[in-house]
């Protein structure tokens, strides 16, 4: 949000959920003090579950998953404040990172 809308409106605080105009979800997300902050779910206008990620303080922050709109797995791995960690599967294949923090191993 801008320092307009934050102003007028107040920063985005608590669960959020959002839909396409046919009605469909469209994503499912947590936010605290203006900021991403916990699970968050996206997904595309068919339905299928696009996107799953944990957030802390804007920045992802715990396990992911992306998917394509027919529903195979794409992406999966685990953040640490935004950067990459850990063993990731990208597009079939595994991909090393540095390794994650205890606490965000699965």
């Amino acid at each position: 949000m801008g320092f307009l809308s934050d102003l007028l409106f107040g920063k985005k605080d608590g669960p959020a959920v959002a839909y396409y105009r046919s009605g469909q979800l469209k994503a499912k997300s947590t936010w605290e003090d203006g900021e991403l902050h916990g699970p968050s779910e996206d997904y595309y206008k068919n339905g299928q579950l696009k996107e799953k990620c944990t957030y802390e303080g804007g920045e992802p922050h715990g396990p992911f998953e992306f998917y394509s709109e027919g529903g195979q797995l794409l992406y999966k791995g685990a953040y640490n404040m935004g950067e990459e960690c850990g063993v990731w599967l990208e597009e079939g294949e595994t991909v090393t990172y540095a390794p994650c923090p205890t606490q965000l191993e699965d």
